[in-house]
């Protein structure tokens, strides 16, 4: 371990993404009513990233990588860095 360095596990929910609209109804053309089968526009470790990164608003994300998963969830490490210190 370094100093100014420090290392969170965060927890992602797996699976793809859920439209948060009320009571399945999303108004306009067919092509954009979907709700249960949407992709992600970003992976989730990048999601694990930016929650870290939000929670410890002092500290920068430097990297992270995958530590563990299960049917539910993913776990992931995240390498952040404190700026003052360095």
């Amino acid at each position: 371990r370094k100093n100014g360095f420090s290392v969170f596990r965060v927890r992602v929910r797996r699976g793809g993404r859920k439209r948060p609209v009320s009571k399945g109804i999303c108004y306009g053309k067919p092509k954009t009513a979907g709700v249960n089968k949407l992709k992600n526009q970003r992976n989730l470790q990048a999601i694990a990233e930016g929650r870290a990164g939000k929670f410890l608003g002092g500290l920068r994300v430097l990297n992270s990588y995958w530590v563990n998963q299960d049917a539910v969830f993913k776990w992931y490490e995240v390498i952040m860095v404190d700026p003052q210190s360095t």
